[in-house]
């Protein structure tokens, strides 16, 4: 259809019956479904005839025989002329032009075929005998048509590119060297007659990168990233190391199959091919194959090979990006997986590159590792990448060792531990100045690298013998199975410090803890088979016999209950293996500390289940379920309902939550919400649940939390009343304020703007890319649409909100606004939800990127809105939209949230709790006294980093525990660290914040 518009040709599209266009041999290509029909001038003969509509022809129009009988056509080869006839009209028209080039010929491939004849005939392996060589060659010879230097087509499977966006982009075109310009317009016109790309229109228009071979050839590739930003993510995950070294397992025939151009192989959905498009020389190609550089291009590969390779055959192949590796253990079995595999190719158009691929070998390389029939070694090029490694001189470089190192982590026990001095220097908050220790530690890594270390394959037809220590400060394992010899070979190993919280465990707890945490670490190995357990501690040989053990512990032996080991005490001596790794831990030595803020995943209230069983073993709700089920007696508050046991509290029926459930209900609810206050905390499980104590228990664990103390501004006196600006009914009067400068986020967002209404609490965020009038009447607009238009705003004098362009947009729509005085922050209530913002935004971000922060702005604004207010008593939703929040715990109990709180009662509320917290705030000031001994919280002192996108107000708050060693004044104290001794110097009291220890796990 192009061919036409170009050249402005009038006539109609006619309908056409699915019509089969077939190759030369045989092998159908496309459907054609429509014709055009126009009249054409050929020198001075004019007549009327339909044309097949066809994509991607060579030449734009292509006269057939139907035409040539019609107009009585007769060629002259002699003159190169075609004699035309049609009616009384007679012509001739030359036909001497040639057609386009191509780099593919008969001739050429012929020749190909005929060098991998001889490559075959030639090639021969040590490991083979010369029967078994013969064979393997006429394997080879019988499907010698897949090997080739040009890509295939695979025909099961189609790729599609879904992307987010659908706006196009253009990126500026990359200069191309005059030396290879002509060889990538070959390499072009080859990939032209190949079909891996076509000329076309796109809007998503990537720049083309020549990448040069290391045979001198050239590959073109795409690059990708504005357009890899867009595509949606592969849901495949790749197999983990450990997966694929399985299935390596004993394997004494080794193979790796290369794809030719693997990549090009995979065809595009035609919809698809638009966002994989690049200019060379003003002209537009687009991909109708899957390019090189695409994020999902290693997925698409191994969609469309999971359709190819045959099912049984799959057990013996690893499909990893664009390798394709072969393990057996007998050659004939390695043979007829070849000749399916091979078959396969043939059938569904997959091509190899015979000169790359490896046959029958006892090693093969895997990603920097050596595998072989026993098991994995590094590499031995890696080992002297290492040994030449020059000293980092900067925090980029040694991060880059220290990342290179830990990818070979499982070949050393140590390499955590001998590396703490030089991970202290990644870290942002000291200076990059390398000692004598970092020395020492960065030979030391290099020594561990020497030499190749084996992890042998686990056999799983023999026992594991797991090898389990621990000490004051670490943990130590070491999986390992018997030789032949009776020597234990290992598997694997794994060391770890002891977190702040696990450092306060009893001797005891460390070793079982020790136990537990290998078992997980190893549990592939040793889930559903039996397994010996190696301890020094004789105490763990009858664990299972413990009387009244706590929650934690209860929860590490159900877990170990569900394995089927055996456990045997050796002296501390013999463990070798496990003692020497937990006890010569030097991570450990100095006690890290560690900001443990937040979870990443949300608590999911399992243990809320066992409430009916628990409420039965309750020391006091026992009695009493026991008497309601066995109809002894009737209680007038108290029923069982569904076979759970609820109270009657102030007219509402609440579930009895029983002492054994009460403390981690409690914990899970505060983290469920991200770390919530006190007063929100109990008002959440006051809803549905009932407990004596529960305002007592809330206060007490809640006071302890690690992450609030560490991450919460902490008021330690109270300053003048505030007065705020009274409201009394929603959309009255809504404040507004920006939050930001905030690390660019991947939707280039830079700012928050805060609105909330000053009655019912309701909060809203939006992001904004600019801190501009622009951006944030646009934001406002989005407000008033959702929420409806307030009768008052109040901001603050930024020049924002005293912009011109703000006051005619307030004019136009009717809205009146109060600016509060500069620097006046009691006047705008957003200044208060801004730091609870900040709380949350640090809580999320404990371990994540900084620049993530927009991902979880959404959940957030559902965390705020979601739980009681303590000016209202109600939840913002609530107050603002009359529908209550649904909460976790209802689906798993079948509960209803039917608490309802009229709006006349939310007046009196914020009144009441206005008037109290002026009467708190008249109070005098309060002052804290401290003593030798007391843990105490000091600042953090880390500035932001814009080259590390890190910022200062989304770190800790705070950083310790540190103890008060000594009172060196009236308001000074020496501070030192709590496991070493070490001073960390001498502070005033007003620097210091009491710190309490979490009473919970959870808390830590």
């Amino acid at each position: 259809m192009q061919f036409f518009k170009n050249h402005r040709l009038k006539g109609h599209t006619l309908p056409l019956g699915n019509i089969e266009l077939t190759a030369a041999n045989g092998k159908p290509l496309r459907t054609l479904k429509r014709q055009y029909f126009f009249t054409i001038q050929l020198n001075n003969i004019s007549t009327s005839h339909s044309f097949i509509i066809v994509e991607e022809l060579t030449w734009p129009i292509i006269i057939g025989a139907d035409f040539l009988r019609e107009c009585k056509g007769n060629i002259n080869f002699e003159t190169m002329k075609l004699g035309l006839k049609i009616g009384d009209q007679r012509d001739q028209i030359n036909i001497c032009h040639q057609a386009p080039s191509t780099n593919i010929s008969v001739a050429n491939l012929e020749q190909e075929k005929w060098e991998i004849e001889q490559e075959i005939k030639q090639w021969t392996s040590p490991l083979l005998s010369q029967n078994q060589i013969k064979a393997t060659q006429c394997q080879l010879l019988d499907a010698k048509n897949i090997f080739s230097s040009s890509p295939g087509c695979i025909d099961t499977y189609q790729h599609k590119v879904e992307v987010n966006d659908d706006q196009g982009f253009r990126k500026r075109v990359y200069p191309i060297p005059k030396k290879v310009e002509a060889a990538v317009q070959e390499k072009l016109t080859e990939m032209l007659s190949q079909g891996i790309i076509r000329r076309g229109i796109s809007r998503f228009i990537s720049p083309l990168v020549v990448v040069k071979k290391a045979n001198g050839e050239i590959r073109l590739c795409l690059d990708a990233r504005q357009i890899n930003l867009l595509i949606h993510k592969c849901g495949e995950a790749p197999l983990t190391l450990d997966e694929i070294f399985q299935k390596f397992q004993r394997a004494k025939f080794l193979s790796t199959i290369d794809l030719t151009a693997s990549f090009n192989q995979v065809k595009l959905q035609p919809e698809s091919q638009q966002y994989c498009s690049f200019q060379f020389k003003q002209e537009t190609y687009c991909y109708t194959r899957v390019p090189f550089g695409l994020k999902c291009s290693g997925p698409a590969l191994q969609r469309a090979l999971s359709r190819v390779i045959p099912e049984e055959i799959q057990g013996n192949i690893i499909v990893y990006i664009d390798d394709i590796y072969i393990a057996t253990s007998t050659f004939q079995e390695h043979l007829e997986v070849l000749k399916s595999l091979f078959e396969a190719f043939a059938k569904h158009g997959v091509t190899v590159n015979f000169k790359k691929t490896i046959l029958f070998k006892e090693t093969v390389e895997f990603l920097g590792h050596t595998i072989t029939r026993d098991g994995v070694k590094t590499s031995q090029d890696k080992i002297e990448t290492i040994q030449n490694f020059q000293r980092p001189t900067d925090r980029k470089k040694l991060m880059s060792f220290l990342g290179f190192l830990q990818f070979y982590g499982r070949f050393s026990p140590r390499i955590s531990h001998i590396a703490k001095p030089l991970r202290e220097l990644t870290s942002i908050k000291s200076k990059f100045k390398w000692s004598d220790h970092c020395e020492a530690a960065f030979n030391q890594l290099k020594e561990e690298f020497k030499e190749q270390i084996i992890l042998y394959h686990p056999d799983f037809s023999k026992p594991f013998y797991l090898f389990t220590d621990a000490s004051d400060v670490a943990l130590g394992a070491k999986l390992a199975q018997k030789n032949d010899d009776g020597l234990y070979q290992p598997v694997q190993f794994a060391s770890r410090a002891l977190r702040q919280a696990e450092l306060n465990y009893s001797v005891y707890e460390k070793e079982l803890f020790g136990l537990f945490w290998a078992c997980k670490k190893f549990y592939q190995y040793i889930a559903e088979q039996q397994f010996t357990i190696f301890t020094d501690n004789k105490a763990l040989t009858s664990f299972h016999k413990m009387k009244c053990p706590n929650q934690r512990i209860i929860r590490w032996m159900l877990f170990l209950q569900g394995l089927n080991f055996d456990i045997v005490h050796i002296p501390g001596k013999e463990n070798v293996p496990a003692d020497y790794l937990s006890r010569n831990n030097p991570e450990a030595q100095t006690s890290p500390q560690l900001f443990n803020i937040c979870l990443a995943v949300r608590p999911n209230f399992e243990a809320l289940q066992q409430i009916p069983d628990q409420q039965q073993r309750d020391e006091n709700l026992g009695t009493i379920y026991g008497q309601i089920s066995n109809g002894d007696l009737e209680f007038e508050n108290y029923k069982i309902d569904n076979g759970q046991l609820y109270f009657k509290d102030k007219g509402q029926w609440k579930l009895a939550i029983p002492n054994t459930l009460l403390d981690e209900f409690i914990c899970q609810v505060h983290i469920y919400y991200n770390h919530i206050g006190i007063n929100k905390t109990m008002k959440i499980c006051r809803q549905n649940f009932y407990h004596p104590e529960l305002t007592k228990r809330t206060t007490y664990l809640i006071s302890s939390c690690h992450t609030c103390q560490t991450s919460k501004i902490q008021n330690k006196s109270y300053l003048n009343p505030i007065q705020p600006i009274p409201a009394r009914q929603k959309g009255e009067i809504v404040s507004l304020d920006v939050m930001g400068k905030l690390p660019m986020s991947t939707g280039q967002h830079r700012y928050i703007l805060v609105v909330i209404d000053n009655f019912t609490k309701l909060i809203r965020l939006f992001p904004l890319r600019k801190n501009n009038a622009v951006n944030i009447i646009r934001a406002m607009e989005l407000y008033i649409q959702q929420e409806g238009q307030p009768n008052l705003l109040v901001c603050d004098r930024g020049t924002q909100f005293t912009s011109g362009m703000w006051e005619q947009y307030t004019s136009d729509k009717s809205l009146a606004y109060k600016l509060v005085p500069i620097r006046h922050h009691e006047g705008n209530i957003t200044e208060r939800a801004i730091r609870t913002v900040e709380d949350q935004l640090r809580c999320y971000l404990k371990d994540q990127p900084h620049k993530t922060w927009y991902n979880y702005l959404q959940d957030i604004e559902n965390n705020l809105n979601q739980v009681p207010h303590d000016t209202t008593e109600a939840t913002p939703m609530w107050a603002h939209q009359g529908r209550q929040p649904s909460r976790p715990w209802e689906n798993i109990l079948h509960l209803k949230n039917t608490t309802t709180i009229p709006q006349q009662k939310i007046r009196e509320n914020i009144t009441r709790n206005r008037h109290r917290k002026l009467r708190k705030t008249n109070n005098s000031r309060k002052f804290t006294s401290l003593n030798v001994g007391d843990l105490v919280l000091i600042d953090q002192t880390t500035i932001s980093d814009a080259s590390k996108k890190v910022m200062a107000k989304l770190l800790p708050r705070r950083e310790g525990p540190w103890v008060i060693s000594q009172r060196c004044g009236r308001n000074s104290y020496e501070l030192s660290d709590v496991n070493t001794g070490r001073i960390r110097g001498i502070f005033h009291i007003n620097q210091l914040y009491k710190y309490t220890n979490p009473r919970h796990e959870l808390l830590t």
